[in-house]
């Protein structure tokens, strides 16, 4: 039996594309839900394309799901799972066993996200853990700011909560620094900004920000000098099973980040070991025959000349081992 994988999206990064080809090259069936004009809408490795409707999010979901009937529900992004968290607070409100099993069965228990989304929250646990990551405390109001800044010190970067792509994160070196940028972060944009940006950018996400403007926590923590990196990791009740690594680094000429495979060695490809933890049939046959090499790359190629090396000697060892994490951010 062919597996059905639904990915979702609300922005139109390739990432999900890649994601698509991987699967596809697995033998699974992908379907997509994501805006009308992203690539998936005419990737040949997509068999069904639904479109993502940003002022009525939860319902396209929820429509895509049912039309799918995937074994599989992948969020893309984090506004993604947002809405999938939702749609299966929501499943579980009216007793919908279907949807949200399936939710479940792709996001492990919905019920911790709460804290996993919160960046404090996650730090917090992370380091109870065992885990190295860098002290973050919450600031909820400014006299927890100067209380925060005399524990942690400078410099520091503030972060806020729900911000993606880099967005939400200011490093800081002076207490004025911190006030001022603690001060734009936690302050919702107004009404007629958001409007604003929503025809700016053409993104009717502002609106819904604008009839609602949303309640922003902000966090503080110490910062660690190094080159800046990401991490994605697939796993499943609770053990790593596959892990990439990345630096990011900057094409002078062309004025863009450049997110560069670091490492890829400790683990086999994330879309292989998730199928294979799924116990997903279709892999007996293939089990033996598959290799890093047959993978669509999952990173970005820089234009020529722009950099002279793309990819610094950071160890992936530095965030994983053993299949599992030993060091982390938010």
């Amino acid at each position: 039996m062919t597996p059905v994988i639904l990915l979702a999206t609300t922005v139109e990064w390739p990432f999900a594309a890649r994601l698509a080809g991987g699967f596809a090259q697995m033998h699974a069936r992908v379907e997509a839900l994501a805006p009308k004009s992203h690539v998936l809408a005419k990737s040949r490795y997509v068999s069904a394309f639904h479109c993502y409707r940003p002022l009525a999010p939860e319902g396209a979901l929820e429509r895509a799901i049912r039309s799918a009937k995937p074994d599989l529900l992948i969020p893309c992004d984090d506004r993604a799972l947002a809405q999938a968290l939702h749609v299966w607070r929501r499943a579980e409100a009216r007793r919908d066993d279907e949807i949200s099993a399936l939710i479940a069965r792709s996001l492990g228990s919905p019920a911790v996200y709460a804290r996993l989304v919160a960046r404090t929250d996650f730090i917090a646990d992370a380091r109870a853990d065992g885990i190295l990551a860098p002290e973050m405390r919450a600031v909820d109001r400014e006299d927890a700011l100067e209380q925060a800044l005399s524990a942690i010190g400078l410099p520091a970067v503030l972060k806020a909560d729900g911000s993606r792509g880099g967005d939400g994160v200011v490093i800081v070196t002076t207490r004025e620094e911190a006030r001022e940028a603690w001060l734009k972060l936690c302050r919702s944009p107004s009404r007629a900004r958001s409007l604003y940006r929503a025809i700016d950018r053409r993104d009717l996400h502002r609106v819904a920000e604008a009839i609602r403007p949303p309640k922003i926590r902000v966090g503080i923590q110490a910062y660690v000098e190094g080159m800046p990196a990401t991490s994605t990791f697939a796993a499943r009740k609770g053990e790593v099973l596959a892990a990439l690594h990345f630096d990011v680094v900057v094409a002078p000429d062309v004025g863009r980040l450049i997110s560069a495979v670091c490492n890829a060695l400790p683990f086999p490809s994330p879309v292989f070991s998730l199928c294979r933890a799924l116990s997903l049939p279709f892999l007996s046959a293939l089990s033996d025959r598959i290799s890093m090499q047959s993978e669509l790359p999952l990173y970005s190629t820089p234009p020529r000349g722009s950099i002279r090396k793309c990819v610094k000697s950071v160890s992936a060892l530095r965030y994983s081992r053993g299949g599992r994490v030993v060091a982390c951010d938010a």
